[in-house]
């Protein structure tokens, strides 16, 4: 073995514990952001609120010189994000913000595109108003009660009908 291949797999050796002290640091980052992740979970889903407030100053101690963007967010949008503590009706997740509008995007796909912008505030609020009235039909666990009533009947509004097409044309 001559002098040039000694000096190469001499470098690719040093090379290669580089990469391997790297990959060490990006695991420990790795462990150290899902702990953090386990702790907001903890943060956001406690029902306690002192308990919650303990969490977050915990967190603000361990992650706000690394994260500030992080802490910054939880910090800001704290009072929102812990609302269902205060009120135990309101639930702790966006599902149904979430339905709504994947239902809304499902049915814009099939639109290109609309001629005014009146007409598509007016299909927005006929969709809208459609999942509304549409009975729920496959809840299940605690939310098993809501099958076979609609969002509006649920939170107990009064509807003139229970048709959404009527109810729709005369909202807009």
């Amino acid at each position: 073995m001559n002098k040039l291949e000694r000096e190469t797999r001499n470098k690719q050796k040093k090379l290669s514990l580089e990469l391997q002290q790297e990959l060490i640091k990006l695991r420990e980052e790795i462990q150290q952001i899902d702990n953090m992740i386990k702790q907001i979970k903890q943060l956001l889903w406690n029902k306690d609120r002192k308990k919650s407030e303990s969490l977050l100053k915990d967190i603000i101690e361990n992650y706000g010189n690394k994260y500030p963007e992080v802490i910054e967010l939880l910090t800001k949008n704290k009072e929102g994000l812990l609302k269902h503590q205060k009120d135990k009706k309101i639930p702790k997740t966006n599902n149904d913000a979430e339905n709504t509008n994947r239902q809304i995007k499902r049915r814009l796909k099939t639109i290109e595109a609309f001629q005014r912008q009146e007409n598509a505030e007016n299909y927005l609020i006929i969709i809208c108003n459609y999942l509304r009235m549409k009975p729920y039909t496959d809840c299940r666990g605690v939310r098993r009660y809501r099958n076979g009533y609609s969002p509006l009947q649920l939170c107990r509004a009064k509807v003139s009908s229970n048709d959404w097409v009527k109810f729709s044309l005369n909202y807009t």
